[in-house]
Order: structure tokens, then C-alpha cells, then sequence
């Protein structure tokens, strides 16, 4: 298994938007229609929008009149747009990153980055080159000028006595160009090595983890007599195993939620009472105006030890989850502890990222009443700056490049100071103790039955189910749960009350969303348009199009998620076009693909079924696709071309719609138009959205 196991979002039915309510700033675009305005003010009902056209028309729209609008696909609101700093400034800013360091990392990080800024600008003017005795020519020069204007402030790293070497600064400005040009990149990303396994024997982990839980209690044990305590049951139950060290037991006590803690030794007023001055330690002010994201090995192994399965597992079953190991990667709200979203993944990666990002994008109100939950999953929104780690992934160019699309600030925290990212640092630890620890062992009764019978297909099996009542957990349990970061108050009630008083940016509108979150082919444009998914696209753009272009190639952007609409490359900018045939706005290629089987199953021929039988099957199978358990073909967010090539065809493999005015197979087109898969370097080059066209737009991306 290479592939994301992304927990599955409903593709169809209304989304629900009760409590939400936009947030517009003086700087933010807001596009109506036709029509461009700025905030002119704010009431307790709604905002005045003044038009960008018509500076004297003020006019009035309520809170739910623009939900609805956005709902209709008629209003975007761009973050910033008319500040003099917009997201590409912001991104550059990194003002946070040095305040954030200890003096002597601020130092050394200011002269590496001092060094790669001068090597780049001396190179642009065809003084250096990268070759090692041009870098060595570079960095005597450099450190002389620096010597002569007697700046003497350079880090031990940067010493005159040991200079950095070619291959050094070489891998310094791969980082950085990488990285688009981000300092962060060049923060020392010491911290990580090392064996961090866990070393206490199952047994022994399980045995200490009943007395760590025996910390809570209004009798109020200390410490101490708890482990003595400890130890006596050890030598009792587990004889002859090493009983954990002191320092190791309190270290997990002080793990522990300080809210559940206080309140089981004091008292829930009490413990309200301490923790309400720490509610908000994170210098926030309103959701979503930090969110932070991560990624945890799921602990399947140390699960099945705990209930006792682990031991009845035939070895190769035992080696295939020791080695197919699978992550969560996670986004959660920094100023009301609500998760935005995760994804399941066998390793971490930009698409799992992106996937992740774009939940937090999304209601998912109906996927989690697909599953059963109670309570809503209605938090979405734009993000107004994302905290990650400095993996390799949170680095790329894709996900970077994503992430200023959509307008979000992004922070990379250096290696090793968790703390710049600790909320869901402790989160992934809040899951571990009520979550991972407490999960039914009857979820992994068929791994251990089936033994090595198609193993990997049991453990995604039991991974993908271990998912949805992750969605059960954090939506009825976890939001409705006092939280000791948030003074006694729960996730749910904080986000409520947040958006309530400050709202929260709109996500942006599908033709961005497909933008970013797109697979990109090519395809030639016949008379019936171009063809992806074993569907057909046109408009009256696209072959005016077709004449300019001929035969050749055209890049075509399609959103896995909704196959309502796809982009297609033109000169100045991208076509939206619709799908010939209706009803396929919000569809996924999931959905689509399941409805497809569903008609080949029931009709004899399907080279010409009519709309109106395409159209029913997709309604009737659009609640099955909302609690679909088995996901371990269901392709990433984001699909790679290839794969994508492969699904058209064997959608389009004798498979034909025909609208009901003629009730004839459409005419053969006179190209072949079927996708052809680009190469990762290729898509590269074709450029990202940056804003709605216009006339006088010389590009509307920026290649």
C-alpha cells in the first residue's frame, strides 16, 4: 500500500452551515456577481459592502444572505487582497520564526542566511559560481568583507577559524530554493536522532499505565507512595520483569491533562478555577487565525499488545504492521482546540498534507452524521496561518506552493522546539490516553483470525475502521470535553461562541479549490470537448479554443472531489468547463466510479443509457458512499496523472450517456481525446491561480 487512506467525506447533499458566520477586514476582495466591493462597515446583523466600481453605492447584506451566496458558488472572498502586504508578503515575513529562537540559534540561523542571500545575489550578477572553487573563492572574499567592516557577530558555526565548506552552503541554498526562498528552512534541524522507540516491555508499559491512571483520585496519593506502591505489584504480577525507573512514572503522571487531574483531586470547580488563567497561553484571538498540523504514527502494535492479541498474530502478519506502518496526520484549531480534519496515511507525505488541509476546508457536518455522531462537525474555514514541523513534506514545493494559493500564511517551526507547535504536540498525546488506549480489541478480532491471509487487506481493513470511530471520538467525545488549555471550557462551545463573535474567513470557491487541489492531464480537444473520467466537457470557450490550438495537446485540471467542472489551459489564464451531462456537480470520482458498477451491474448494455438513469443511480447510491468502509482503492485528494489516466479508462470502456431530446449515442469525435498522463516535471511548469481573470490581466497565474 503506497496510497493515502483519507478518511471519506460525503460528496453530495446540502452543506449544513448552522453557527457559521464570514468574517470580512478592511483589506479582504470580496467578489459578489459580477461586481468587486470592499468592507465599508460592520453591524450586528451583516456587513456594507461598498463597490470597487461605484465608490458611492453602499450596499447592505446580512450574514446569512452571504452564506447563501457562497453556497451558490456567487461570492469569493479573498484574505488580504488589498494590502500592501498580500499572502506572498506575509509568507516572506518571518519576523515570528527569529523572536521565536533562542538567542544563539537567532545568530547562527541571521549569518547562514546572510551567506546564501549575498552568494545568490553575487551569482545573479556573474560573479560565482557553484562549483567548489568558485564557493571557496566566495566564502574568503565574504568573510574578509565581513572582517574589514568589523561586523563580529557571527555564531560558532559561522567561525572565522572553520568556515562553512562548498558542500555545506551547496546544501544550504538547495534547502533554500526548495523551499521557496523561506529562511525557516535554514534553521538547524538537529533534534531528531536518535532511537525514541518506547523500551519498557509491553507488560510492564500496560502494568505502569493502571498505576499512573490511580495519580487521579480524591484521596490524592503522592507520587512517591504510588510507586512504592508500584513496585510491590510488580514483584506480585510481574516477576522478574525490570520495574520502570522513578523518573520515568512521573514523567508519564505529568502527562496527564492537568484538567482531568485537578478535577478528579480537587474538584471540578477548583480545577476550572487554576487552569482559567492558562486558557490562552497562545498569543490567538479567534479561530482559526492559527492552526497547527502533525503527524503521529498510530501505535497498532502496542495496541494489540494491550489486549492481548499480539502474541496469537502468525509472524508475518506480526512483521507486515511492524513494517506497513500508518500515520495520522492531523489540523486543529489553535484558539478553540477543535480538529479541523485528519487523514490516514502509510507514510507521511505533501499529498497526505494537502488532503488534511483540505478537510479543514470543508463542513463535514454530513459525514459525521454518516457515522453515527451526535454532535456536528461544522468547523471550516480559512486558515489564517498554518504551524508545522519542518519535515520534508510540510517543505515541498507542493505543498508550499498550495498553501500560498489559497492565501495561508504558513510558519515551518524549527527542529526541536516542539513547543512553537505544542497544541497539537499535546493533542497527539490527549489521543494516545483516551483514544488509542481505550479502543474495543474486537476491532482487531478478524487480523487475528485470518491470520496471514491477505494481511495487508486485514490491517487496512482495521485501520480504515479504527478511522470512522476516530471521527465517533473527536466529535461527541473530544469537542464536548472540558479542556484544561481552554480554562474548564469544551472545543465545541469555544468554537461556537468564537465564530459567533468574530467569524471566520470563507474556504474559497471550487474553481480555486480545483486549482490547487487538482490532478493535471492532457488532453486534445474533439467536437464533444475534452473527455476525463469517461465524461465529456464543453463550451463555447473550449472550441474557440480548439481553433487555436489544432491537434495539440491542452492542459486540462481536474478535482477529483467534484467532477462538476474541470480548467482548461488558455493562453492568458484557465476555461472553467461544465460536464455535458448535469447533475455531476459535488460528485466524486469515488461516487462516480461506484455508480458506474451499480449500471453495468444492472442494465445488459450501457454504451447509451440516458441522463435521467445516470442521474437516479448517483442519488440513490449517494448515502452509501458517505459510510463506505472499505477505502483501500479510494485514490488520494490529490491523484497523480497516471493513475488517473488508468481510471478514465476503465470508466469510458464501453460506457455511453445520451441526453433525452435525441436518444442517440453522440457522434464519435473526429481526435482521440482521451487524457495522457503528465510527468511530475511537467506539471511543475504550468502555473498555480493567483485570482479571477480580466481583461487586462497579462496571466492570471504566475508560471
Amino acid at each position: 500500500m503506497t496510497q493515502n487512506l483519507p478518511v471519506p467525506v460525503a460528496s453530495t447533499g446540502p452543506s449544513t452551515t448552522a453557527g457559521f458566520k464570514m468574517r470580512i477586514d478592511s483589506t479582504s476582495g470580496v467578489h459578489i456577481d459580477e461586481h468587486d466591493y470592499v468592507k465599508h462597515s460592520k453591524s450586528a446583523q451583516g456587513y456594507l459592502l461598498r463597490r470597487l466600481d461605484l465608490p458611492d453605492i453602499v450596499q447592505e447584506f446580512t450574514f446569512e444572505e452571504l452564506e447563501l451566496l457562497r453556497l451558490e458558488d456567487r461570492l469569493s472572498v479573498t484574505a488580504n487582497y488589498h494590502s500592501s502586504t498580500a499572502a506572498s508578503g506575509r509568507l516572506n515575513a518571518q519576523g515570528t520564526y527569529f523572536s521565536d529562537l533562542p538567542d544563539a540559534r537567532q545568530t547562527k540561523w541571521a549569518d547562514r542566511l546572510e551567506i546564501v542571500e549575498d552568494f545568490i545575489k553575487a551569482e545573479a550578477a556573474g560573479r560565482y559560481s557553484r562549483s567548489d572553487n568558485s564557493l571557496r573563492k566566495f566564502v574568503k572574499e565574504w568573510f574578509a568583507t565581513k572582517v574589514e567592516l568589523a561586523m563580529g557577530r557571527f555564531g560558532k558555526t559561522l567561525d572565522i577559524d572553520s568556515p562553512p565548506g562548498p558542500t555545506t552552503i551547496r546544501t544550504w541554498l538547495n534547502r533554500f530554493e526548495a523551499c521557496g526562498h523561506d529562511p525557516a528552512s535554514l534553521i538547524d534541524g538537529y533534534g531528531r536522532s536518535g532511537n525514541r522507540d518506547a523500551r519498557l516491555q509491553p507488560g510492564a508499559a500496560a502494568l505502569m499505565a493502571v498505576w499512573v491512571e490511580k495519580y487521579k483520585s480524591n484521596l490524592k496519593p503522592s507520587m512517591c507512595s504510588l510507586y512504592r506502591d508500584m513496585r510491590a505489584d510488580f514483584r506480585e504480577k510481574l516477576p522478574g520483569t525490570s520495574v520502570p525507573a522513578r523518573n520515568t512514572f512521573e514523567r508519564a503522571i505529568k502527562k496527564l491533562d492537568p484538567f482531568h487531574v485537578l478535577a478528579a483531586r480537587e474538584g471540578e470547580e477548583v480545577a476550572r478555577r487554576k487552569l482559567y488563567a492558562v486558557r490562552d497561553r497562545v498569543d490567538v484571538t479567534r479561530p482559526l487565525q492559527r492552526v497547527e498540523m502533525d503527524e503521529q504514527m498510530i501505535p497498532l502494535q502496542a495496541m494489540l499488545v494491550e489486549r492481548g492479541k499480539w502474541d496469537t498474530l502468525p509472524e508475518k502478519l506480526k512483521s507486515g504492521i511492524t513494517h506497513d506502518r500508518y500515520w495520522c496526520s492531523k489540523i486543529i484549531d489553535t484558539w478553540s482546540r477543535v480538529v479541523l480534519g485528519f487523514v490516514i496515511t502509510p507514510a507521511p507525505s505533501a499529498a497526505s498534507a494537502l488532503a488534511t488541509v483540505r478537510m479543514a476546508l470543508q463542513d463535514k457536518t454530513p459525514l459525521a452524521a454518516g457515522l453515527g455522531c451526535e454532535s456536528p462537525w461544522h468547523m471550516f474555514g480559512l486558515p489564517e496561518l498554518i504551524v508545522t514541523d519542518s519535515g520534508s513534506n510540510f517543505r515541498s514545493k507542493q505543498f508550499r506552493a498550495a498553501i500560498l494559493d489559497l492565501g495561508i500564511g504558513i510558519m515551518i517551526a524549527p527542529a526541536g522546539l516542539p513547543q512553537m507547535r505544542g497544541v497539537v504536540e499535546r493533542s497527539f498525546r490527549t489521543d494516545t490516553q483516551y483514544f488509542y488506549s481505550r479502543f474495543p480489541g474486537r476491532t482487531f478480532q478478524d487480523v487475528v483470525e485470518k491470520g496471514e491471509y491477505d494481511s495487508e487487506s486485514n490491517i487496512v481493513v482495521t485501520i480504515m475502521e479504527l478511522a470512522h470511530m476516530m471521527v465517533r471520538y473527536f466529535v461527541d467525545i473530544y469537542h464536548n470535553t472540558p479542556h484544561a488549555g481552554l480554562g474548564g471550557d469544551t472545543p465545541l462551545n469555544r468554537w461556537n461562541t468564537g465564530v459567533e463573535r468574530f467569524g471566520v474567513l470563507p474556504p474559497p470557491p471550487p474553481d480555486v479549490m480545483r486549482h490547487i487541489f487538482s490532478t493535471t492531464i492532457q488532453c486534445r480537444i474533439g467536437n464533444r470537448g475534452v473527455r476525463a473520467a469517461g465524461l465529456y466537457y464543453q463550451s463555447k470557450e473550449l472550441q474557440n479554443l480548439r481553433r487555436s490550438l489544432g491537434s495539440k495537446f491542452a492542459l486540462v485540471r481536474v478535482d477529483t472531489e467534484d467532477l462538476g467542472h474541470v480548467s482548461v489551459r488558455a493562453g492568458k489564464g484557465w476555461l472553467t468547463v461544465p460536464c455535458t451531462t448535469p447533475g455531476f456537480d459535488g460528485i466524486s470520482l469515488d461516487h462516480w466510479r461506484e455508480t458506474q458498477a451499480e449500471l453495468r451491474r444492472s442494465h445488459a448494455s450501457v454504451a447509451a443509457l440516458s441522463e435521467a438513469i445516470v442521474h437516479k443511480a448517483l442519488m440513490d447510491l449517494a448515502q452509501r458512499i458517505e459510510t463506505l468502509t472499505d477505502m483501500s482503492k479510494v485514490p488520494s485528494p490529490i491523484m497523480k496523472s497516471e493513475a488517473f489516466v488508468e481510471f478514465d479508462r476503465e470508466l469510458s470502456r464501453g460506457f455511453g450517456i445520451v441526453r433525452p431530446e435525441d436518444g442517440e449515442v453522440p457522434q464519435i469525435d473526429d481526435v482521440d481525446t482521451s487524457p495522457v498522463a503528465l510527468k511530475d516535471d511537467e506539471v511543475e511548469d504550468i502555473g498555480s491561480y493567483t485570482f479571477p481573470a480580466s481583461e487586462d490581466d497579462d496571466d492570471t497565474f504566475t508560471e
